[in-house]
């Protein structure tokens, strides 16, 4: 919609008008996105590439983009002054960056989704400003490039030309981990990290939890520093019978007692989704002892290949701290307990 009244929030989408190619209009882009949130309407996006003006060369078009497969509305859409449009494809050189944009959205779907389900029922916003999430910080009242998406992930789009690395200030009382690496770091401090033309520096967040897609199952990844809860929603996608109860929407829970980390689960709606789940969990100094699943502990499986083939158990990587858990399809989890005490080394063969 280009214009409404008191109730368009919870229904339609906007944009940020017909925009310029410029750096500039992608840097306040942005901060215009997050008052819309701000305002109560989350379904926000830009027109990635400009608007009006002359066509966006190679790097500025795949620095929007992106910035663009974060937001809740992703369109690329262009009446360029030389009578070209803005395609993915308009630069071949830059495709392998283009189509790695695309996947990460692609992945980014169940935590948009669910986090546009959250925003209809309770009107909280998809993009929000730092100062939204963080405001103890005195740090993050005037930033507006850097945001949240939801509660879980930190973004650092790149809107300066020419820009191989990107300064970001961490929230203070907080901790983050780079995306990929998994890299940890603490908040309060500003930390410079690569930004190459193929990557948004993105950190999930300490005490969160954010379902990324991969291929037919869906990935849980969790970093429990701190309790925290989120709910997933899924439906079909394509009817309403959601309206009719057909849809899904499982709220996890999560908290920390000393050594035990407890991920709880409860699921409404009558929708059954296909795909499977799978648990990944950040570690920090130490893999887990042992994993309860619903009362019964599961299998530690040393050999990756072994456990990509099992129905169920948990292996550690060692190069990322993940320690990755599943169990028949991860749909009937109610209580997982991980408990990263120490081993019992006297006892560890009736294990």
């Amino acid at each position: 919609t280009r214009s409404g009244n008191t109730g368009i929030c919870r229904y339609a989408q906007t944009w940020t008008g017909d925009n310029y190619t410029s750096w500039d209009s992608l840097r306040y882009n942005i901060a215009t996105m997050l008052g819309c949130g701000l305002s109560g309407i989350s379904l926000t996006g830009s027109d990635i590439g400009g608007f009006a003006g002359p066509a966006p060369d190679a790097e500025l078009f795949v620095r929007w983009v992106w910035c663009g497969v974060l937001l809740p509305r992703f369109s690329i859409h262009s009446a360029n002054n030389d009578n070209t449009v803005t395609e993915p494809w308009m630069y071949p050189e830059k495709m392998d960056a283009i189509g790695k944009a695309f996947r990460l959205r692609n992945k980014l779907l169940p935590y948009l989704y669910s986090l546009g389900a959250h925003a209809h029922n309770c009107g909280e916003p998809i993009l929000r400003p730092m100062v939204y999430e963080f405001p103890h910080d005195a740090n993050v009242r005037n930033e507006d490039v850097d945001f949240m998406l939801g509660d879980g992930i930190l973004a650092a789009c790149v809107v300066e030309k020419g820009a191989q690395t990107r300064s970001v200030y961490l929230p203070e009382g907080e901790v983050f981990y780079e995306f990929g690496t998994r890299q940890r770091h603490p908040g309060g401090q500003v930390i410079t990290v690569p930004a190459p033309l193929d990557r948004t520096p993105l950190f999930q967040r300490g005490g969160s939890v954010v379902p990324l897609q991969n291929d037919n199952r869906i990935e849980l990844w969790i970093c429990p520093d701190k309790a925290c809860s989120f709910t997933l929603y899924e439906d079909d996608g394509i009817s309403n019978d959601y309206l009719h109860g057909l849809y899904s929407a499982t709220k996890y829970n999560l908290v920390r007692n000393k050594d035990l980390v407890i991920l709880k689960s409860q699921r409404t709606g009558d929708f059954l989704p296909a795909e499977k789940i799978l648990y990944q969990i950040q570690c920090v100094n130490k893999a887990p002892a042992n994993i309860l699943w619903n009362g019964s502990q599961l299998p530690q499986i040393l050999d990756e290949e072994h456990f990509r083939s099992a129905n169920a158990g948990w292996h550690y990587y060692h190069s990322t701290k993940i320690c990755c858990v599943k169990c028949g399809d991860g749909r009937d989890l109610t209580k997982m307990v991980v408990n990263f005490g120490q081993f019992d080394l006297i006892r560890m063969d009736e294990n």
